[in-house]
């Protein structure tokens, strides 16, 4: 049993950017519907995303091609929202001091 399997959840897509410090992971929620999570690794494992996305084709063979692109330009916004949210706070610190 492999440990998607394991832990309920069936994998159908999954990679990672900016050199690991964020996973974008796709589940299947049921035949024709998937679950997107951006988590990001460098905090936490913190969930910055969460979207309920269609899969073309139940995705019975892999993903579609055209779905992984909108899954990746929805984690890139996702990331660079997080990305400039994080920059601001950190400014706003540095003032602070």
């Amino acid at each position: 049993m492999s440990n998607d399997q394991e832990f309920g959840y069936d994998v159908v897509w999954q990679q990672t950017m900016d050199q690991g410090a964020f996973t974008l992971r796709v589940t299947r929620a049921d035949e024709d519907t998937a679950l997107l999570q951006v988590i990001n690794n460098s905090n936490d494992d913190v969930i910055l995303s969460r979207d309920r996305m269609p899969l073309a084709y139940g995705a019975r063979f892999g993903p579609d091609v055209d779905d992984v692109a909108e899954w990746q330009a929805i984690a890139l916004e996702a990331v660079d929202d997080w990305l400039v949210d994080h920059a601001i706070d950190q400014m706003k610190e540095e003032k602070e001091q």
